[in-house]
C-alpha cells in the first residue's frame, strides 16, 4: 500500500520529500511501527511523522467504552433490533410499518456504523425524541387484524423491551454522551482543521 502511495504522489507531481506529517487510521496495516505503511513512508522520509486518526481513535473509544457494559450493549441491540423490524425486508407487512413509523414521527429510525459514531447518535436521538411514537407502532402491529404472524411475535417481544426502564435510562444517558461525541467528529472533519490545529487540540488533551 505504501508503494501505491508513493506512486500517486508522484503522478500527482507532488515530492514525497516535502512530506511533514502523515496521518491513517488505527489500523495495524497503517500504523504499526515495524511494517506498517507509517513505517514504509518515513524509510522514504524520515520527516514525515506519524499522527493517529484522531476521530478514528475516537469511535474506537465509543465502540469499546459501550461493549464493556452488558445493559448498554442490551440498550444499542434494541435499537438495532428496531431498526430491523421497521426496515429489513421489502414485504407489504415491512413496507406498512415503515410507513406507520415515517407517518407518526416524519422520521426514519437509522442504522448503526462502527465506523461513524455519529451515526449512533442519530440513531438514539430518534427513538428518544419519539419513544411514545415507537411504542404506539409496536402496539398497532399487536393487532391480529391487521398484521401477520412474524410481525405480531416481533412486535411482542420488542414492546417489553423497549419499555423498559433500564432501556429507557439508558437511552437518555447515551445520548448526552452521543451528542458531544457528535460535535467532537464534526469538528475534527471540519476543513478548517489542519494539522496545526490538530496537534494543538491534542496537547490540550
Amino acid at each position: 500500500m505504501s508503494k501505491d502511495i508513493l506512486q500517486q504522489l508522484e503522478k500527482d507531481g507532488l515530492d514525497i520529500a516535502l512530506c511533514r506529517a502523515q496521518g491513517y487510521d488505527n489500523a495495524a496495516s497503517m500504523s504499526n511501527v515495524h511494517g506498517g505503511v507509517q513505517r514504509k513512508i518515513r524509510e522514504v522520509n524520515p520527516k514525515a511523522l506519524f499522527s493517529t486518526c484522531s476521530n478514528h481513535s475516537l469511535n474506537l473509544c465509543g465502540v469499546h467504552a459501550f461493549a464493556c457494559v452488558p445493559s448498554s450493549v442490551t440498550c444499542f441491540g434494541t435499537i438495532e433490533k428496531l431498526y430491523s423490524f421497521f426496515s429489513s425486508s421489502t414485504t407489504s407487512f415491512v413496507i406498512q410499518r415503515w410507513q406507520l413509523l415515517k407517518e407518526k414521527t416524519g422520521k426514519h429510525l437509522k442504522r448503526f456504523s462502527d465506523t461513524r459514531w455519529s451515526a449512533h447518535y442519530e440513531s438514539v436521538k430518534v427513538v428518544k425524541e419519539n419513544i411514545e411514537t415507537v411504542v404506539s407502532s409496536l402496539e398497532h402491529f399487536q393487532d391480529p387484524t391487521k398484521t401477520n404472524l412474524d410481525t405480531r411475535s416481533r412486535a411482542s417481544l420488542l414492546l417489553p423491551a423497549v419499555c423498559d426502564f433500564t432501556f429507557l435510562t439508558y437511552i437518555q444517558f447515551w445520548l448526552s454522551i452521543l451528542e458531544e461525541v457528535n460535535l467532537v467528529q464534526q469538528y475534527l472533519q471540519s476543513p478548517k482543521m489542519t494539522g496545526y490545529r490538530m496537534h494543538q487540540t491534542k496537547r490540550l488533551e
